[in-house]
């Protein structure tokens, strides 16, 4: 084998190493816990932040009547989301019957079902931060810079969306 060859070869190896793979969500996770039937709650959401830039924010629930623990919800309940719930999961609120995860730098809130956390729409807010409700009607405080500006601007509210 010519020199030539081997430096082709070391190289094509190098390059294939070194690409970089899609960032996939992590697959859902299911623990036992000590149930408690008696509870006044049945249960809650969790929303994980997620490194920033890493797309690994994450949804989880804890069932307490029936004492399961289900860590990354959101992808189980919701395969057709590739690249799972976004970068920066920030703020996460229930009203009515709908779940809403305010997810920053992906500049975007995700409406879910509270019930099964089946993703039912998104709303692009960009630099969403918080969400608030008041007489029927959502609202989602944002950035109105880049997330990163110094120093940080005033913050803006922005009329979200009439739940039913």
């Amino acid at each position: 084998m010519s020199l030539n060859k081997l430096r082709y070869m070391v190289f094509l190896l190098v390059v294939l190493v070194a690409c970089r793979k899609e960032p996939q969500p992590l697959p859902a996770e299911i623990s036992k816990i000590e149930p408690d039937p008696t509870s006044t709650i049945k249960g809650f959401y969790l929303v994980n932040e997620g490194n920033m830039n890493m797309n690994k924010a994450s949804l989880d629930y804890l069932d307490l009547v029936n004492g399961i623990y289900t860590r990354n919800l959101y992808n189980q309940v919701n395969p057709e989301a590739t690249k799972g719930l976004g970068d920066v999961g920030n703020d996460i609120a229930i009203y009515g019957a709908k779940l809403y995860v305010v997810v920053n730098i992906s500049n975007k809130v995700e409406v879910l079902n509270a019930k099964t956390g089946k993703r039912l729409g998104q709303i692009n807010i960009t630099n969403c931060r918080y969400i608030t409700f008041n007489k029927g009607k959502a609202y989602v405080s944002a950035y109105l810079g880049r997330v990163g500006d110094q120093p940080l601007q005033m913050v803006s509210s922005q009329k979200l969306i009439r739940p039913n």
